[in-house]
């Protein structure tokens, strides 16, 4: 028997970082280990650059994460770089909320970590 396993999407409401901020993301939660590692690679690499030119690589593969799901809930390379210029300045929590937010659906889906 041939098994065709299929993309698994969670998704999350952007009104649990704060009721003002509409909106829902669909996470990939079960990407291979190779875009895990690429994506922790280049997290790594954006950091430690202390400025925006590792940035790009970042969201390419972050773009590839929240692009699975319902077509109105994909966010482009474009759309993430506007989400991050927004909100460092005016909300620079958020950032970091939303990258933490998307790296635990894909934690709790691959550990099978339950939330209560």
């Amino acid at each position: 028997m041939k098994l065709n396993f299929p993309k698994i999407v969670k998704e999350f409401s952007l009104t649990e970082y704060a009721p003002e901020v509409a909106g829902v993301v669909s996470v990939w939660v079960n990407p291979s280990m190779q875009l895990l590692a690429d994506l922790s690679s280049t997290f790594t690499e954006y950091s430690a650059s202390r400025g925006t030119e590792k940035l790009d690589e970042f969201f390419v593969i972050v773009s590839q994460l929240l692009s699975q799901g319902k077509p109105e809930t994909h966010f482009s390379v474009d759309e993430l770089r506007d989400l991050y210029e927004q909100t460092k300045d005016a909300d620079p929590s958020f950032w970091m909320w939303f990258n933490t937010r998307i790296l635990d659906l894909i934690s709790e889906h691959r550990y099978g970590i339950k939330k209560n």
